[in-house]
């Protein structure tokens, strides 16, 4: 009886045509085959051809994959008021672009921001025209942004494994708890990262057509990444592109590749923004691509150090509960051959080892990775429902099993800690403790469900589970941020303001804005930031323009403005800083409106 047909973990691989050594060349335009050119790529015996669907079959899927997606990732977006520091910053300065009509500078506060390129910018400014100055519209564009990057991961497991295998890629990317958490935030992070697998399936899909629009499609998808985050967003294809033309030896066509229009839409993507500001500003240019990006990877200078080995807890976490078949993965790899192997490779591991020697490092930094990862791990989940008890599938079930007992037995661990932390020394414990007890209880026995399921050889049973689990756990988070509303809410400080504020009094944030990012955005106003240090707004402050210099305040002058109780004026600063500091100073009258989390606001009568 002929085997059953594996759609996973095997290469699109051509059949050798007749020639000389079994060698064969490809046709420039032979559909359905990658365009490399030289000797067939090595397959190993068991290596079967993944079933082929139609163009039209596979669009229709991915319809299917992106109104999932769409159902699950959308309605939570208005649940939240903007948390800081990020979505305050971001939400405020495409408010003010839109305020201002300028798109050209970016301003928060209403001084100059030159940190980021302005396109996340942009897409949510739009979101705001369109829908209103709202939480959720704020965070439309990153939803959006998560859902594409869904569709584009399925796309890519279709391209290399076939349908089945793009299926369970993107199930593996929308149910995991740390890439549905950052589609939920107003961060950069998830539309660079759409961008840059928008781009990468391209590349895999002008190898196999051998036309050029894939190529000039993947260009103008790089020039977007870079428009969101800055070079990074050219740097992360190029590295998991590269190593695939420095292997392939001959076998990529690359003069297939159309450079000159490639180079020029992506220029024409990027350089109008970088020429109309750097003649605006000409001190962006150096603060942008020297500090803010050659800087922060070299020097320990932006607060945000870590070991090498930082990501590796952070890919976990973040691909949480698919991350327990991370051991099956690494044991026995998809055999993907020629190019999707090299280059599946190349994109996961060279940016993981890009950004663990960078001096500056932040969870969301490896995001762009999770789409290589979610596709790679979708290989294994189909290879593991396809195979039945064959040698692979006894491999994979002894890894995939390990991998669920380890879960089950953190989750029980965690129990345990929880019981024994004391409400007095953790008192966040007193609301939070009955939940995720019986939450952790919970995923314990479905992982420990799941493991059982495998050795039974039942993996689709498995797999519902761990699909069952990511649910539950997505659901379970979400109630949990809600928990901590009151720690990151600015919102109910801002109401107070604007129940007592009358048009002429001043709002002062004394320290850094970051801690009260969103403050301007519900004020629909400026604020002035005071202290001795300043943060973000460090480059604004040590060269201010006229217009911005009635942004900032020294100590003194706000300290002046606090012993006066004319004009009235709105204070607002970390209780830590209060009680430690303004509370004990001599002649201070004041009257205290508002504590939330670890903001006071009062006033100084």
């Amino acid at each position: 009886m002929p085997s059953r047909s594996r759609e996973a973990g095997v290469a699109r691989t051509p059949p050798a045509l007749p020639g000389a050594g079994g060698a064969s060349r490809l046709r420039r335009r032979r559909a359905g085959t990658l365009a490399w050119e030289g000797p067939a790529p090595r397959t190993s015996d068991e290596d079967e051809q993944p079933h082929v669907r139609s163009p039209r079959e596979t669009a229709r899927l991915a319809l299917v994959v992106a109104l999932v997606a769409s159902g699950l990732m959308l309605p939570w977006l208005g649940e939240r008021s903007l948390w800081v520091p990020d979505e305050g910053r971001y939400a405020e300065i495409a408010r003010e672009m839109l305020e201002t009509g300028d798109f050209v500078t970016p301003r928060l506060n209403y001084v100059r921001y030159f940190e980021k390129p302005p396109l996340v910018y942009w897409m949510t400014a739009a979101s705001m025209k369109v829908f209103g100055q709202v939480e959720w519209a704020a965070r439309l564009p990153m939803a959006l942004s998560g859902v594409a990057t869904i569709v584009f991961t399925f796309l890519i497991g279709v391209e290399v494994a076939g349908a089945t295998a793009g299926l369970l890629a993107a199930l593996v990317l929308l149910a995991s708890t740390g890439f549905f958490a950052v589609a939920q935030f107003v961060v950069l992070d998830m539309p660079l990262t759409g961008s840059i697998t928008g781009g990468l399936y391209m590349v895999l899909l002008g190898l196999r057509v051998g036309r050029p629009w894939p190529w000039l499609a993947a260009s103008a998808f790089m020039g977007l990444a870079t428009l969101c985050k800055g070079p990074i967003g050219l740097v992360i294809p190029v590295m998991a592109l590269f190593p695939l033309f420095l292997w392939a030896r001959g076998r990529v066509t690359l003069a297939r590749v159309p450079w000159l229009g490639a180079t020029a839409l992506f220029s024409a993507v990027t350089v109008p923004w970088f020429v109309a500001i750097g003649m605006a500003h000409p001190e962006f240019l150096n603060f942008f691509f020297v500090h803010e990006h050659l800087n922060r990877f070299l020097k320990p200078g932006h607060s945000r150090p870590g070991p090498i080995w930082y990501f590796v807890p952070v890919i976990v976490a973040g691909l949480f509960p698919w991350s327990c078949f991370l051991p099956a993965l690494l044991r026995t790899p998809p055999r993907l051959g020629f190019p999707a192997g090299p280059f599946l490779a190349s994109w996961t591991l060279l940016p993981l080892a890009f950004f663990s020697i960078s001096q500056s490092k932040l969870p969301p930094y490896v995001l762009p990775i999770f789409p290589a990862l979610a596709v790679l791990l979708g290989c294994v989940l189909a290879r593991m429902v396809a195979s039945g008890s064959d040698r692979d599938g006894t491999r994979d079930v002894r890894w995939a099993v390990a991998g669920c007992v380890l879960a089950a037995a953190v989750a029980l661990a965690a129990v345990g800690l929880a019981n024994r932390l004391s409400p007095e020394a953790y008192p966040d414990l007193v609301t939070i403790r009955q939940p995720f007890v019986v939450g952790m209880s919970a995923l314990a026995l479905a992982m420990l469900g799941a493991a059982a399921s495998f050795l039974w050889r039942r993996p689709r049973i498995a797999i519902a589970l761990v699909t069952a689990i990511s649910a539950g756990m997505l659901w379970g988070t979400g109630q949990l941020a809600m928990q901590y509303e009151h720690e990151k809410d600015v919102k109910v400080i801002a109401g107070e303001i604007l129940r007592e504020r009358k048009p002429d009094e001043r709002v002062v944030v004394y320290g850094t804005l970051e801690g009260s990012s969103a403050l301007p955005f519900y004020l629909k106003g400026p604020v002035v930031v005071s202290g001795h240090h300043f943060g973000e707004l460090t480059f604004a402050r040590s060269a201010p323009e006229p217009d911005e210099k009635q942004r900032f305040a020294d100590a003194a002058t706000a300290q002046a403005w606090m012993h006066h109780t004319s004009p009235r004026a709105f204070f607002v600063t970390t209780i830590k800083v209060y009680e430690s500091y303004f509370a004990k100073l001599e002649g201070f009258r004041y009257r205290e409106i508002k504590r939330r989390g670890d903001l006071i606001l009062y006033t100084n009568r």
